[in-house]
């Protein structure tokens, strides 16, 4: 008798959809845990995630999701590059650079940014587009990827 996976885990008080369990440690719950020294970024993460677990139902909240989590990415750029920029547009060249990362991750960073104007934030005249749920979880683990980097990075310069 093996216990039946529902799809869904329990974190943080709130129930969220099950993806692949590693990255769910290390791009999710990890990263919630280190945001609590920065709650506006932790908020709109916590979102996202919320966002997340409604859109296997309702999937206009994909959209959502996409928007929330890449605000959280351009809220904790901007903290760690302490800029008045507040747009990931105008600021992933110096955090590719400050991170130490091959340059070869501003091409990435650049798809992110687009991405995320074509699933969600900036959807204009392709407003009925929704995002796949797999595009969606995707975007999801992409922008955990990128804050953790950050907040490690963050870390080691204490």
């Amino acid at each position: 008798n093996q216990p039946i996976s529902l799809g869904v885990s329990w974190r943080g008080g709130k129930f969220y959809p099950e993806g692949a369990e590693e990255f769910n440690e290390k791009l999710i719950s990890d990263v919630l845990k280190w945001l609590e020294k920065k709650p506006k970024v932790q908020a709109l993460y916590k979102n996202a995630l919320d966002h997340y677990s409604q859109s296997l139902n309702n999937p206009i909240k994909r959209k959502d999701v996409v928007s929330n989590a890449f605000q959280a990415v351009e809220k904790i750029t901007e903290e760690y590059l302490e800029s008045s920029k507040q747009s990931f547009d105008n600021n992933f060249n110096e955090l590719v650079s400050r991170l130490d990362l091959d340059k070869e991750w501003k091409k990435i960073f650049n798809s992110y940014k687009e991405l995320s104007k074509e699933f969600g934030r900036h959807a204009g005249k392709n407003d009925d587009f929704i995002p796949k749920q797999e595009d969606t979880e995707a975007f999801l683990y992409l922008s955990g990827l990128i804050m953790r980097l950050v907040l490690q990075k963050m870390e080691t310069e204490k």
